[in-house]
């Protein structure tokens, strides 16, 4: 089940209940119609789905998270245990949204091969669901290509212009705002870098290329007794002192961004950078370091990991960090610090794709290549983008078919779908406008 979930941008708020109330804002926008409350979900997503379920979580007066699922397949809808499990999956989502009494449920079908029955039997299976987890109802939809219905309406339903939604007071206070909305789900895609992009040159690509390339050759994990391990902070291990050089660099007090600065830099440092992304283990670490802040406890973790390959057991910090890839982690995400990570992600791929100019790559490079993409869906699947983290995942196993890091994302976001975080408005990520 590939999900999302997302909060109103806190500094955009959007009201569901009456406008009467003494204590109202004349400047909020409030939903009063059921075009108004459609327009809420694509512009908190940031997306306009397609073949999706999107659940708009609210009190009385606010929207909450709005939590975006694949639609159920045709095979699922047919066979009454598989059904029972996606029903199963969807309220686990549900309870992970601390506060929320009403749900609005719309059913995105542009794409869908589901008959109209089959529509109706998921929004019978969602409101089972939403039952079972403690919400009411309000409201349920079906939104096509063209036009959208009121599936509490009997048959045959009154069908209505997309226009509506599009030009609801809702959507229009919030294009003011400055927020937008992608095309659909399925087509955001990264525009692939070409040479010259951000002002790169190709020597300058290539030599990080041929940098990394040496290190690969004696990288972390290799076979025979050069293989790393950590038992101690003051082993010298390339892994460990290219996680070090990430946290230099992401805790580094500049008016340059992370990412103009690791531009500006030589082939060596570029390449070091690199080093942790390429070990598995060390891809989990910078990850959690990045969210979490707390480096030296996941360097800790990370020589823990090292330590058990060779016997010894299971230490607190490796628990820790195990906690926080299936978020279950109770501490603040530090977004400020993912973002300025993500950047960095970037350039080293425009790097690695200014290298590649005749559509060549070596099998170094293509490594690279796929652990970024891998790193860039663990920043998305820690902000609730499932949809991005799976298309970055798919560019991944375009970049090395079978990779590893694909098949160990994968598994975790399958079992672990939503942080719980992102259940929280206060800890969850916000799509900045």
């Amino acid at each position: 089940m590939s999900t999302d979930a997302a909060h109103s941008d806190s500094t955009h708020p959007v009201r569901t209940g009456s406008d009467r109330e003494p204590d109202h804002d004349p400047f909020t926008p409030v939903a009063r119609t059921a075009a108004d409350v459609l327009a809420i979900m694509p512009h908190t997503l940031g997306q306009w789905p397609r073949r999706s379920v999107v659940l708009l979580t609210c009190t009385d007066t606010e929207p909450g998270p709005c939590l975006r699922v694949d639609l159920p397949t045709e095979a699922v809808l047919a066979d009454e245990l598989a059904l029972l499990e996606w029903i199963a999956e969807l309220c686990d989502l549900l309870e992970r949204v601390p506060a929320g009494e009403l749900v609005y449920l719309a059913l995105f079908t542009d794409g869908s091969p589901l008959s109209t029955l089959q529509h109706d039997q998921v929004v019978d299976a969602v409101g089972e669901a939403a039952a079972l987890s403690g919400y009411g109802m309000a409201g349920c939809w079906e939104v096509g290509q063209e036009q959208w219905s009121d599936l509490s309406e009997a048959q045959p339903r009154i069908a209505r212009d997309m226009q509506e939604i599009r030009s609801s007071a809702v959507w229009a206070a919030l294009v003011v705002t400055g927020s937008s909305v992608d095309a659909s789900a399925a087509e955001v895609r990264p525009a692939r870098a070409e040479p010259g992009r951000s002002e790169l040159r190709v020597e300058d690509c290539r030599a990080l290329v041929r940098e990394f390339e040496q290190r690969w050759s004696l990288r972390p994990g290799a076979a025979g007794p050069q293989a790393a391990h950590c038992l101690h902070r003051d082993v010298a291990v390339p892994v460990a002192e290219s996680l070090e050089a990430w946290q230099r660099l992401l805790s580094a007090s500049s008016s340059r961004s992370a990412a103009e600065r690791v531009a500006s830099s030589d082939a060596g440092a570029q390449a070091q950078l690199l080093v942790c992304l390429t070990d598995p283990l060390g891809s989990d670490a910078l990850a959690v370091s990045v969210l979490s802040g707390e480096h030296d406890r996941c360097l800790r973790a990370w020589c823990q990991l090292q330590a058990m390959a060779h016997g010894a057991g299971h230490g607190a910090d490796l628990g820790w960090m195990l906690e926080v890839l299936k978020g279950e982690w109770e501490g603040t995400p530090d977004w400020e610090r993912v973002q300025q990570c993500e950047g960095v992600l970037e350039l080293l791929l425009d790097l690695l794709h200014g290298a590649d100019e005749e559509g060549r790559r070596s099998a170094p490079g293509a490594d690279a290549e796929a652990w970024l993409w891998v790193a860039t869906a663990h920043l998305e699947r820690f902000r609730a983008r499932g949809t991005r983290a799976t298309q970055w995942l798919e560019l991944a196993a375009d970049a090395v078919p079978g990779h590893l890091g694909v098949a160990r994302l994968h598994a975790l976001a399958t079992r672990y779908p939503l942080p719980r975080w992102a259940g929280d408005p206060q800890r969850s990520w916000h799509r900045r406008r």
